[in-house]
């Protein structure tokens, strides 16, 4: 599960390191970059060396038609340097609208009993909901 630490634009993206320091060490972070037009794969593949070069933990690079999602786990400000690797890659750069950075709440001290029961009533919730459409 995940939670919303910030959010901006293209020209916001190079202050997002910044709020590093609201994900403690060793935790996982998730960078989403909404853009223009699809992702092209291969700026995706590009953007995930760069990372593996500049050995950022845990670095994995996902894209969803015109979404792009760097997961990474918190060691060194790797946020710094995760920008940087972005805005090195011009087709990434040019097509940014917006982004959003995320910190993973189960590793941010949430009892995993209560993730588990949010997802079971949840369940219920959606299942009694389809149950009175019907």
């Amino acid at each position: 599960m995940w939670e919303q630490v910030a959010e901006g634009t293209m020209a916001d993206l190079k202050d997002a390191s910044t709020y590093e320091d609201r994900v403690q060490e060793g935790t996982r972070g998730r960078l989403q970059l909404t853009c223009r037009m699809p992702v092209p794969v291969t700026a995706a593949t590009t953007l995930q060396g760069a990372l593996d070069i500049q050995r950022v933990a845990g670095a994995k690079v996902s894209v969803s038609s015109n979404t792009l999602s760097v997961v990474y786990r918190k060691g060194f400000p790797w946020l710094a340097v995760i920008v940087a690797a972005i805005l090195g890659i011009i087709v990434l750069a040019v097509l940014i609208v917006s982004w959003m950075f995320f910190r993973e709440l189960a590793a941010a001290g949430v009892p995993p009993w209560l993730i588990v029961s949010g997802a079971i009533l949840g369940m219920l919730l959606i299942g009694y909901i389809v149950y009175k459409v019907r």
